[in-house]
């Protein structure tokens, strides 16, 4: 199933569509300190060091399939 919906986005805003599976990851606040980064790059290398430590902390609960998309 799909969530959808209509909201007004304005300059420097942040879309996260993500799969049910990243919803555990979401709820600490470490994961947006991750993706507010300057660069693609950065995002991307500060979110997979965020995602190995969430994965080895608790691999049960955060080791699950999961598909994440941002857009700002």
């Amino acid at each position: 199933f799909i969530f959808a919906g209509q909201q007004s986005l304005e300059e420097g805003d942040l879309v996260v569509c993500y799969s049910d599976g990243f919803e555990p990851v979401l709820r600490d606040p470490k994961f947006f300190a991750a993706l507010n980064q300057s660069t693609g790059e950065k995002v991307d290398r500060a979110l997979r060091k965020f995602d190995t430590e969430m994965t080895t902390v608790d691999p049960k609960r955060f080791g699950k399939e999961r598909s994440l998309l941002a857009l700002s």
